[in-house]
């Protein structure tokens, strides 16, 4: 009776090693590898690895289409690299003092790219409405501001057709059913800043709310345009006018007064210490 149930036991016992292999061959075999790293370019050994390229449009925010120019630049980097290494350039003090600065400098960016994306940038009306009120005088004008629509091409008969279209189906169904054109909404210009020429005429004569001929605007770029308000020298502009003006104003207020308090938490928390009058 003895043996028989130390059999039992001994099997019990293979049974379940087995199942434990069993779970460990599944696991594995279910298990995704990467792939190795592929080698894209070379200079003296020294290898890019489509790994590593994939860090450096990271890094930059670079695109797929940049791939030549990431590898290209790679190569002529890891040149010159060798040859400073051979000159002796890389032993000087300079190099040193250089490359702690770019580490400092480089290491401060991308902490402070961080903390700024953290920062809350949502602008309320009623802090527009604030800021106009109390800037009010800055939003006076010294010229006459024209406020329009445009759209610009190189393509003289393309940009006919849209302002067939404008005048015929209005302005944003043109825009709509002709997407490679350039369309700019709300643009402001300042004809004492346009240079002579037929656009700078056309801008002065035409009526608001009319759709333009098409004109050269400069090189080879035409323009067709439609005046939708006109800001006369001396008056004061409307918020709705400069809302998107005010709306970037307070943000880098935002920006700024959250840097500085970033910035005096980190000082803070370190032991400074100058030694001697920085001025003599």
């Amino acid at each position: 009776m003895t043996n028989c149930k130390k059999h039992i036991n001994l099997t019990k016992i293979s049974l379940s090693v087995w199942l434990v292999l069993l779970l460990l061959i599944a696991y594995g075999c279910g298990e995704k590898k990467s792939p190795p790293p592929k080698a894209l370019a070379s200079v003296d050994g020294t290898i890019l690895t489509d790994t590593y390229l994939d860090k450096i449009k990271t890094a930059y925010s670079f695109s797929d289409s940049d791939k030549k120019k990431i590898v290209n630049g790679w190569i002529e980097g890891e040149v010159f690299l060798r040859e400073a290494e051979e000159e002796g350039a890389l032993e000087s003090g300079t190099f040193d003092v250089l490359v702690r600065e770019s580490k400092s400098e480089i290491a401060k960016a991308l902490l402070l790219k961080k903390f700024f994306d953290s920062v809350d940038e949502n602008v309320s009306n009623d802090e527009i409405e604030s800021y106009y009120k109390n800037h009010n005088g800055e939003f006076i004008l010294t010229e006459d501001v024209y406020l329009l629509d445009a759209a610009r091409s190189d393509d003289f008969t393309a940009l006919l057709n849209f302002r067939q279209n404008a005048v015929s189906a209005g302005w944003q169904k043109a825009a709509n059913d002709n997407p490679k054109i350039n369309v700019v909404s709300g643009l402001k210009i300042k004809p004492e800043k346009v240079g002579a020429g037929d656009f700078r005429n056309l801008l002065l004569s035409i009526d608001k709310g009319r759709v333009s001929p098409v004109v050269k605007k400069n090189g080879r770029t035409f323009i067709v345009f439609k005046i939708n308000k006109i800001l006369r020298k001396g008056s004061t502009s409307t918020l709705e006018d400069v809302r998107d003006d005010i709306i970037e104003r307070i943000k880098l207020q935002k920006k700024i007064i959250s840097y500085e308090k970033y910035k005096e938490k980190l000082f803070s928390k370190h032991k400074i210490e100058i030694y001697g009058d920085l001025n003599e």
